[in-house]
């Protein structure tokens, strides 16, 4: 139900951590999460493999957010993966000292509160969510019409019914239907990666990164490569120098069972 979040703030405790960000699709919703201190610092401290710290500062902050920055990504690929077109953006973390400076990140009285309810291994914690509209989102540009959206926004039912296909069977085609089917997928591009090995570190470790440092990589010297199309694995192979560029050449091609 619609509330009005201004009434909400006096509930909050403070000091708290908010994150918030837009997220851009049928309409443009801003996002504002509300999370404890002590929250934040089990959270920082679960990222970086270390005990939680009694105070926070701006770097507990700082490795929130390129958490945050990560995960939010995921998700928008996630979305993107499924056929959902919802675009995500200035996502940012800061501490809030007081109910004033909650208010002033609310420009609208009227929205959403939520509460989640999260078990993790330092214990049950709650995060508040409060959402609400900032405007028509970027699928109006892509030729939503506005009966559509009001019918997305209230919900109302779309009629369905089953889909009157051609009956279609492929049973005695021809060479030349197979063929022609085959013809279509030739122009298909698909990406292809050599890769030489990867490797799983730490937030702080990968803070501690600079020119001249050396990554450690899962795979052994003389070990073959995995040569991944559209990310499956295809096969492996060796590096060979072709002119002035590297290549790969196949040594052994991946079972059905490897290709997942």
């Amino acid at each position: 139900p619609v509330e009005n979040l201004i009434s909400l703030v006096p509930n909050e405790s403070f000091p708290s951590i908010m994150l918030h960000f837009v997220s851009d699709g049928v309409w443009k919703i801003k996002h504002l999460f509300i999370i404890q201190p002590a929250t934040g610092l089990n959270l920082y401290a679960a990222m970086i493999g270390d005990a939680p710290e009694s105070e926070i500062d701006a770097s507990h902050l700082e490795g929130l957010q390129e958490g945050a920055n990560q995960i939010v990504g995921q998700v928008q690929v996630a979305f993107q993966t499924e056929g959902v077109d919802i675009q995500i953006s200035d996502l940012k973390i800061e501490l809030l000292p007081s109910p004033e400076a909650l208010l002033n990140a609310m420009n609208e009285e009227a929205g959403i509160h939520l509460i989640y309810s999260v078990d993790s291994d330092f214990g049950r914690f709650s995060i508040g969510h409060y959402l609400w509209r900032t405007g028509e989102g970027h699928l109006f540009d892509k030729g939503l019409s506005t009966e559509a959206a009001s019918g997305y926004e209230n919900n109302e039912a779309v009629g369905i019914a089953p889909a009157d296909f051609q009956s279609f069977s492929t049973r005695g085609a021809g060479p030349a239907a197979k063929s022609e089917g085959l013809d279509m997928l030739m122009d298909v591009e698909l990406e292809v990666i050599a890769e030489l090995g990867k490797k799983t570190i730490l937030i702080k470790d990968l803070l501690k990164l600079g020119t001249g440092s050396v990554v450690e990589l899962n795979k052994s010297a003389g070990e073959p490569l995995d040569l991944l199309v559209n990310g499956r694995k295809f096969g492996e192979g060796e590096v060979v120098v072709i002119d002035d560029h590297f290549g790969i050449r196949i040594t052994q091609l991946a079972g059905k069972k490897d290709k997942t």
